[in-house]
């Protein structure tokens, strides 16, 4: 059985905590700390594994059933 890992990897865990952006503003004063109001600090752009083998899973069943009505594959 194969469980995932759930927590802050040491990679992410820079992403959560650190402030890429500058503290204060080109004439100097300080950057408020939420300008337009809160974001996520970090942006999820990729898909999880989950989804990723469901994607496969859901082609490789559509590609088996069309070969098992076009007669060139057969299952027992």
């Amino acid at each position: 059985m194969f469980e995932p890992f759930i927590g802050i990897s040491p990679f992410r865990y820079r992403d959560l905590f650190a402030r890429d952006r500058k503290r204060k503003t080109d004439e100097g004063t300080f950057k408020p700390w939420i300008e337009d109001g809160p974001e996520p600090i970090v942006k999820y752009t990729v898909a999880t594994y989950v989804t990723n083998e469901a994607a496969v899973v859901g082609l490789l069943s559509e590609t088996v059933q069309a070969k098992k009505k076009e007669g060139v594959l057969e299952l027992k």
